[in-house]
């Protein structure tokens, strides 16, 4: 195995390690700054691209046309970005995959026996349809990554949540991390 297929993580095929199954995932939301200047402030500049011209002269504006040209080549690479970036929580990691390659990894078990407050943040950032959205932020305690999602609806952000909780074990009584649906000792089902 190449060191570039060990960052390669598309599941099942590629990336798991073993007896690592995928819990959750989810696609990055396009943020609403990528929409507005990529699809709306061209179409709201159109008239006050003409009135440049007329008023002040080719030079200023075609500048006006090259700055709204660099705006929308941005928006553009912000929007590929984000249509390319996933997030998953694995039996044993939270993974920031971009283009089908890790870029963050976060392992639970250095989650694993801490506050939910030393590695977890999140944040109501807005309403959506009477329902929260949130900005989630997961920092590894013993390495300095750190995982920030946005725009997750309340349901999703729930799995979030979880990673500080426990669960014991009937079985066994292991005391494991709730996402996981499995005891991590012995196997038995969680819940």
């Amino acid at each position: 195995m190449s060191p570039s297929d060990a960052l390669r993580f598309e599941p099942p095929e590629y990336g798991l390690l073993p007896k690592e199954s995928v819990v959750w995932s989810r696609p990055a939301g396009i943020s609403f700054t990528t929409i507005f200047c990529g699809v709306c402030s061209p179409l709201l500049v159109v008239i006050p691209g003409i009135f440049m011209f007329v008023l002040f002269g080719d030079v200023i504006g075609y500048t006006f046309l090259l700055l709204l040209l660099l705006v929308f080549i941005m928006s553009l690479r912000s929007f590929i970005t984000e249509r390319r970036t996933m997030y998953y929580i694995t039996t044993k990691r939270v993974i920031h995959v971009l283009g089908g390659n890790i870029v963050q990894a976060i392992f639970l078990d250095h989650l694993e026996g801490r506050p939910r407050s030393e590695f977890l943040e999140l944040k109501e950032t807005a309403q959506v349809n009477h329902r929260p959205v949130y900005s989630i932020r997961i920092s590894d305690p013993r390495a300095p990554i750190e995982i920030k999602l946005k725009n997750v609806e309340d349901d999703k952000a729930e799995m979030f949540e979880k990673l500080g909780e426990i669960v014991t074990c009937s079985k066994c009584g292991y005391v494991n991390i709730a996402v996981l649906p499995r005891c991590k000792k012995c196997d038995a089902r969680l819940r």
